[in-house]
């Protein structure tokens, strides 16, 4: 009876796996050539001003397709979402600009579309582990 129950257990087991891998593998091909570009597009002209950059409501408009579609691929394609994507390349500029000494924090802030400072420095160091000040004193991380 015992064994009867363990065998029931692995094939319940073995049959998840499979619907999992399936359903792993059905995702990956969920996008046409098409909707890769498009989602590669919307990467682009989101990242081509990121002082001013377009709502996702824009950027779909701009792409010929949804909001749903747009982040959905977003995700799919880069592993991450619109807003992080913006965020975290706003925040490898500042750093960089940071570390070359020419300007401070705020006018970093501001060049990547930060209006509010404290905000900056909150993620900075969310992002980096360090504050932006620390990285214009030259602490290399």
């Amino acid at each position: 009876m015992r064994e009867i129950f363990i065998e029931s257990k692995i094939l319940e087991m073995v049959y998840k796996s499979f619907a999992e891998v399936k359903a792993q593998d059905s995702d990956k091909f969920r996008y046409s050539e098409d909707g890769l570009k498009m989602i590669h597009k919307a990467r682009e002209i989101l990242l081509k001003d990121i002082q001013n950059p377009p709502t996702i409501k824009e950027l779909a408009t701009l792409c010929a397709t949804n909001e749903f579609k747009l982040k959905n691929g977003f995700k799919h394609c880069f592993n991450t979402t619109i807003h992080r994507a913006l965020q975290d390349e706003r925040l490898k500029i500042a750093k960089s600009l940071l570390e070359q000494n020419d300007i401070n924090v705020k006018e970093a802030a501001k060049i990547v579309g930060y209006s509010s400072f404290a905000h900056f420095t909150k993620i900075f160091k969310e992002k980096f582990g360090v504050l932006p000040m620390e990285i214009l004193r030259g602490g290399k991380f």
